[in-house]
């Protein structure tokens, strides 16, 4: 019996469809990989941001408002406030340019930037619901110690437990697939993310695609800090 030389053509096909397979497995094991390096550097990016808004509040008396998505050139990523020191939007563009920051997470898309009334506009315009009716920040404060944020953090769109309330900024990155800051798209805790409101998903509900990361600082923090600087008495 003659002995065969090389491969048949079953074989090769056998060959080129186990490689195919290990070449999937791998290529999504590095994609796995980057998406996990991406969400680490987004994390250490979102806590510089966090030092970042706490300086600005403490130099300035109040937090930043919020840039507008749709703003001329000149005024991209500038915090916008009306004439009498009011944000004209509570949520909107991370304001990159007032901060001097980057203006995109780790998957190029912009931030969304929630902050509550009673810590952005300026004295004595907004004190927050939690203070006297007649309350009134100290001179050059947007807020005291009585002031509260209007920001509420929820676990996902179907429980509904409440992880943290009364804050006064939060900070939203999409993740690798979500629609980016007030697109008006996404399903189930990401659309609720890209929407204008009070109420924000930390997590996604069992089986839902979810891979939004959120931050934010809470009152004590805010208020520790410009109690700290001598801001407030």
């Amino acid at each position: 019996m003659a002995r065969r030389n090389g491969y048949s053509l079953v074989e090769l096909a056998i060959v080129l469809v186990v490689v195919g397979l290990m070449l999937q497995g791998t290529l999504g094991a590095v994609k796995t990989l980057r998406q996990a390096e991406l969400r680490q550097t987004e994390q250490r990016q979102q806590a510089q941001i966090g030092q970042t808004l706490l300086a600005f509040a403490v130099r300035t008396g109040h937090l930043p408002c919020p840039a507008a998505l749709n703003a001329a050139p000149a005024q991209q990523g500038m915090e916008a406030r009306d004439a009498a020191g009011r944000c004209r939007m509570q949520q909107g563009e991370l304001p990159w340019r007032t901060l001097s920051i980057g203006r995109r997470d780790a998957w190029l898309r912009p931030y969304t930037y929630r902050v509550s009334a009673s810590f952005a506009d300026l004295a004595p315009l907004s004190p927050g619901d939690s203070c006297a009716r007649d309350a009134k920040p100290p001179a050059g404060m947007s807020f005291m110690l009585c002031s509260s944020g209007d920001i509420t953090l929820l676990d996902n769109v179907e429980d509904r437990n409440v992880i943290a309330q009364r804050i006064p900024l939060l900070l939203i990155a999409h993740g690798a697939h979500g629609p980016g800051a007030l697109t008006q798209r996404g399903m189930g805790g990401e659309g609720r993310n890209s929407q204008i409101g009070t109420e924000f998903i930390v997590a996604g509900a069992p089986g839902e695609a979810f891979d939004d990361l959120l931050f934010w600082i809470n009152n004590e923090r805010l208020v520790e800090m410009a109690l700290r600087a001598g801001r407030l008495p």
